[in-house]
């Protein structure tokens, strides 16, 4: 399974994706903030998300670092 880029989407984009996946929407913007506002270029940074959470997050997507905001 290749893994997507997480940066490449919207927040709404990235909140429709996590609810396809059975996960609520409102963790779209949590992970926006940590890629966004904080930075972060690895999933287990994000340490107001769950272990599990994290673990699906590394499995589907990848966070591929840019210099530009969308």
């Amino acid at each position: 399974m290749e893994k997507t880029n997480i940066r490449a989407y919207t927040l709404q984009e990235l909140a429709n994706v996590l609810v396809q996946h059975g996960e609520k929407a409102f963790r779209a913007k949590q992970i926006w903030q940590w890629l966004w506002q904080k930075g972060i270029t690895r999933f287990e940074d994000m340490t107001n998300l769950s272990k599990d959470f994290r673990e699906f997050l590394d499995t589907h997507f990848h966070p591929a670092n840019s210099h530009a905001h969308p």
